[in-house]
């Protein structure tokens, strides 16, 4: 019984290797930080699975992103799950919406998210 034991991690192996994958955070912030340069504005929504009004914030963003097309990404983030890039944005409350372009902050609205306010900064 020993001996199978020790041949299941072998051969199991390349299927856990090739389904899992391991992010530290400092990866995750970098990849973050690539997303947000760009010349292209970004939406980045925090929002929470317990919290119900992240889901009209993010239905709201979504008719907006829809709106604007190619013109603008988005990108939505899980608060609980990802702390390090909500502390590192000073994230304290949700739904939160922040707009980026070039990695510059032009725009961040929590709670009630205002889409007029979006549209604003980006044709103003």
């Amino acid at each position: 019984m020993r001996l199978f034991l020790d041949i299941i991690p072998v051969l199991f192996q390349p299927l856990i290797s090739k389904f899992v994958f391991y992010i530290n955070p400092k990866e995750k912030m970098s990849k973050f930080n690539e997303l947000i340069k760009g010349e292209i504005p970004v939406i980045v929504n925090f929002y929470a699975e317990w919290a119900p009004t992240c889901d009209d914030v993010a239905e709201r963003l979504r008719e907006f992103k829809a709106e604007m097309g190619e013109d603008l990404k988005m990108i939505k983030i899980d608060f609980d799950k990802n702390e390090g890039i909500a502390r590192k944005l000073n994230v304290v409350g949700i739904p939160t919406a922040i707009l980026f372009k070039e990695g510059k902050v032009l725009l961040k609205q929590s709670g009630e998210v205002k889409i007029d306010d979006f549209k604003e900064k980006l044709n103003g």
